[in-house]
């Protein structure tokens, strides 16, 4: 093995290493993403849930049955 071979695997190493980091991040970018939508998503189910917090059109309807 000499000197050449050597020096590329080193630059083919660094190559996948900083591919797969710059995939993780875009991996956990999108996780966060995904996890900020499902607690808006529940915060919005929860709100709409709560009698306090319904439309006056629905809170008639509940009244009137």
């Amino acid at each position: 093995m000499n000197w050449d071979s050597i020096t590329l695997y080193v630059l083919a190493g660094f190559g996948v290493v900083l591919l797969v980091l710059g995939q993780l991040r875009e991996l956990l970018g999108k996780v966060a993403e995904v996890v900020s939508a499902w607690h808006e998503l529940r915060s919005s189910m929860r709100a709409s849930s709560d009698p306090q917090h319904a439309p006056s059109s629905s809170q008639q309807s509940l009244n009137e049955q």
